[in-house]
């Protein structure tokens, strides 16, 4: 499998939370080609099974996005939005979108130019109930195709940066389902000792929604949350982002300090570098609803270096991504040995 080329792949798919369908076949297929028990739920979460042993874990990324939504069609044919988890009005003005009408219907989110704004204006944040979307179209031909209600989604493919950095929409996290991917492709052989459910999520940008099901089906004795951290940017706190060529392990209230040494050693065992994200409340993962799940589930967070969160450029580096994919792979290994 050429990995690079099917995260861009599946990057492109439109799923903002609640509406993943056509991102949870194309991992269902994914999945497919390194496990062979593989299946959906009715949320649309997506399961892979490997191995076997009386240790059950169950290890997630998630698929969704964020996005818009249709909240009015104005007399003008201009579409008024709202936001699907934690989209950042700041960026919006001046995007590429498509609206998933009753076809894909490519738009602008515009702004008033500057030649005509007020001082007042220029100084301030344009609020996410003032921006609209423009398709270009009449007003009729607006509401013939649109509804209140359908789904927006960032235009905005996955390109190649200098060196090993990709940039684009999703990969929040499908790039967290590529490193599942790349794990699987390097157990696919191997005889395990601890039974390893993969599962890529739905609905984490709106709070975890899947991987509260999906720990609540399974029951795992550790689930193991990666997603994305915040990479360095020169204007980020000190503490708040971290090196873009390291994987990141989470050590906060939600994560079993037994694990996440377990994590460390196998790291250090490995010679790999990694930095550490220290968090004293909530981790913003799929981790947070997995530990309260059932009668409590202990829980470890790896994550993925990301600049620029919650936008159409999302970068990361390739290289980590592997990485993230080598200590995972380690790391079920360990477990494995011991039964």
């Amino acid at each position: 499998m050429n990995f690079k080329a099917e995260l861009k792949n599946l990057c492109a798919l439109s799923g903002p939370a609640g509406y993943e369908q056509a991102v949870s076949e194309k991992v269902e297929a994914l999945f497919s080609e390194f496990c062979q028990e593989v299946w959906h739920d009715s949320f649309h979460n997506v399961y892979a099974r490997m191995g076997g042993g009386k240790m059950r874990l169950m290890i997630c990324a998630h698929m969704d996005e964020v996005g818009m939504m249709v909240r009015t069609i104005e007399d003008d044919g201009f579409l008024g939005i709202t936001k699907v988890g934690g989209i950042d009005p700041r960026v919006l003005p001046a995007h590429e979108v498509v609206v998933h009408g009753r076809e894909e219907l490519f738009g602008v989110i515009g702004a008033k130019p500057p030649h005509v704004t007020t001082p007042a204006e220029r100084e301030k944040m344009i609020p996410l109930d003032e921006l609209y979307v423009d398709l270009g179209l009449p007003a009729e031909r607006v509401r013939q195709l649109v509804q209140v209600g359908d789904v927006i989604s960032y235009r905005a493919p996955v390109i190649d940066l200098a060196g090993d950095a990709l940039a684009g929409r999703t990969l929040d996290d499908r790039a967290g389902v590529m490193i599942l991917l790349e794990t699987m492709a390097a157990l696919k052989d191997t005889a395990l000792g601890v039974e390893v459910v993969f599962v890529a999520t739905v609905g984490e940008e709106v709070g975890s929604l899947g991987a509260a099901v999906a720990a609540f089906d399974q029951r795992p004795d550790l689930g193991i949350a990666i997603d994305v951290t915040h990479g360095d940017t020169p204007d980020a706190p000190a503490g708040e982002s971290f090196p873009m060529d390291k994987p990141n392990i989470g050590l906060g209230p939600i994560c079993h300090t037994g694990w996440v040494e377990r994590l460390r050693r196998v790291a250090k065992e490995q010679d790999m570098d990694y930095s550490l994200d220290v968090f004293g409340g909530e981790s913003w993962t799929d981790g947070d609803e997995i530990q309260l799940t059932a009668e409590g589930i202990p829980v470890a967070l790896l994550s993925l270096p990301l600049r620029y969160m919650h936008t159409s450029v999302e970068l990361i580096r390739m290289n980590t991504l592997k990485k993230c994919a080598r200590l995972l792979t380690q790391f079920i290994l360990s477990v494995s040995e011991e039964g």
